[in-house]
């Protein structure tokens, strides 16, 4: 994603028209930061949708085929929750720092792998 996508999704005019029709608490100037930052830092290239949790978290997700990634930015955590497939129950979630660039890899590998252990 080019700088200045990244920085319309996240500027505080956005942010703050979005929480104003939706009623939810806008996210703190420490978690636009760290959504930035990881974004960044983590080559994130495909388009996404950033949104806004009940709680002030930007809630970003990204999909491709029967894939979705959905990452949770907060002042002081970032949590990862990967779907795929057609059932509720092929899903993975913890914390991001765990896993890294795996979930680009996942995510982007049209193999459909799934992770150890999963049928």
């Amino acid at each position: 994603m080019n700088k200045q996508k990244l920085d319309e999704r996240l500027s505080s005019h956005w942010l703050s028209q979005y929480t104003a029709n939706t009623g939810r608490p806008p996210p703190s100037s420490d978690t636009v930061d760290r959504a930035r930052a990881w974004l960044v830092a983590s080559g994130a290239t495909q388009h996404h949708l950033v949104t806004v949790g009940v709680d002030g978290e930007i809630v970003l997700d990204w999909w491709a085929g029967e894939k979705s990634l959905t990452v949770y930015v907060d002042a002081t955590a970032l949590e990862y929750f990967k779907i795929w497939g057609s059932s509720v129950h092929e899903m993975e979630y913890g914390p991001v720092e765990e896993k890294g660039p795996e979930l680009w890899k996942w995510l982007l590998n049209e193999q459909g792998d799934r992770p150890p252990g999963v049928e």
